[in-house]
């Protein structure tokens, strides 16, 4: 492992400033595989046309997954929320258990257990098994290329070039993956990042 410094970026409109964060640098290694096609949800999880300007969720039947769409529009899904690290269940929650540190709209706690918690509850797209995705999951999403964020902005238009958790798997350690530069970090679990939730397919 490469103990690393996450670089600062200058603003570039229409994106947000980096956030200033450290962590251990995991691998530079872009997506393991191609994403895609993918396909537009609305928010009761009907596919919608290609062409439609507002979905909820996107299917990709590359990685069989389904992620969340982030919106702008100060709601629960609000591209501009952040959360701190809190396990769900795991033998790890008490160690990694940084509650309400983040900064979200949407009138709950702002770390990553309450906000999947609450998609459930909403059932995002009719489905209530959303989760925070593996490190390997939310690489999937990564572009090859120059564009900035590395992902696809035609499905994914709100997407910051920052730094989005991610969990190890079970046993629900704090990762990150960043879309600015397509690293990937081991970070402290208060530390207040941003956050796309995913559920598998069918």
């Amino acid at each position: 492992m490469i103990a690393s410094h996450e670089p600062h970026r200058h603003p570039r409109p229409p994106l947000l400033s980096r956030t200033l964060l450290s962590g251990l640098l995991l691998g530079i290694t872009l997506s393991a595989q191609a994403a895609g096609p993918y396909s537009k949800l609305d928010d009761a999880g009907q596919r919608v046309s290609e062409s439609a300007r507002n979905w909820a969720c996107v299917v990709d039947a590359g990685s069989d997954l389904v992620w969340e769409n982030k919106a702008n529009d100060s709601s629960l899904r609000d591209v501009n929320n952040t959360y701190s690290w809190r396990a769900l269940q795991s033998a790890n929650r008490e160690r990694y258990n940084e509650q309400d540190g983040g900064s979200c709209t949407g009138d709950i706690d702002c770390d990553t257990a309450t906000y999947i918690n609450q998609l459930n509850k909403d059932k995002l797209c009719g489905f209530d098994d959303w989760r925070v995705p593996t490190r390997i999951e939310l690489k999937t999403l990564l572009q090859d290329g120059n564009e900035i964020p590395k992902i696809d902005q035609t499905y994914f238009p709100h997407t910051w070039e920052s730094v989005y958790w991610a969990s190890s798997g079970e046993d629900e350690k704090p990762l990150s993956v960043d879309f600015g530069n397509g690293f990937d970090y081991i970070n402290r679990h208060s530390r207040a990042k941003y956050l796309r939730a995913v559920r598998s397919g069918e």
